[in-house]
């Protein structure tokens, strides 16, 4: 309904972030989503304007993009291949906030030339986005309670074998 595919980044620490998935219906485009992801030289906004979503804390819209759009500030001509291939005609990238900070960003890919990013699509994705922002978060707190379980039977371990000793 919403789009042809989804790709979602995960804020890792100080501003890094860290793609968890590129998923296409078509496993040939899931394919190449992935191979443009081992191509991508930086974290920037290229092709998906994921720096520009979490730093403005605002959705961004590419709907209808021009021909040629892919071959932008001397992009190298296999990763352009790549992006056409793909088949790319809109996109739309929102920030994942939970608890006040940013988790991430989830972008939408239409490869529809007839499936445009309209009113409704928005307002569904923007209550999706937040769905997805506080998944991610329970997921972070989920990882940080097992390592203070695992510290913590460590550090009992470690108590009971030094009480258990002679003195």
């Amino acid at each position: 309904h919403l789009a042809d595919c989804c790709v979602l980044d995960v804020d890792i620490a100080d501003g890094a972030s860290r793609r968890l998935a590129s998923v296409h219906d078509d496993p040939d485009r899931t394919k190449r989503l992935r191979e443009l992801e081992a191509r991508r030289v930086h974290f920037g906004d290229w092709p998906f304007p994921v720096a520009t979503a979490l730093s403005t804390d605002a959705t961004v819209l590419a709907d209808d993009l021009p021909p040629g759009w892919e071959q932008r500030d001397g992009v190298d001509a296999e990763r352009a291949q790549v992006i056409r291939a793909i088949g790319i005609h809109g996109v739309m990238t929102l920030p994942l906030n939970a608890r006040g900070r940013s988790v991430g960003a989830l972008t939408l890919v239409a490869t529809d030339p007839a499936r445009p990013f309209g009113a409704e699509q928005r307002t569904v994705a923007e209550s999706l986005a937040k769905l997805a922002a506080l998944a991610v978060d329970n997921a972070g707190l989920y990882q940080t309670a097992q390592q203070a379980t695992v510290a913590r039977d460590e550090i009992i371990g470690m108590v009971s074998h030094d009480l258990r000793n002679p003195l």
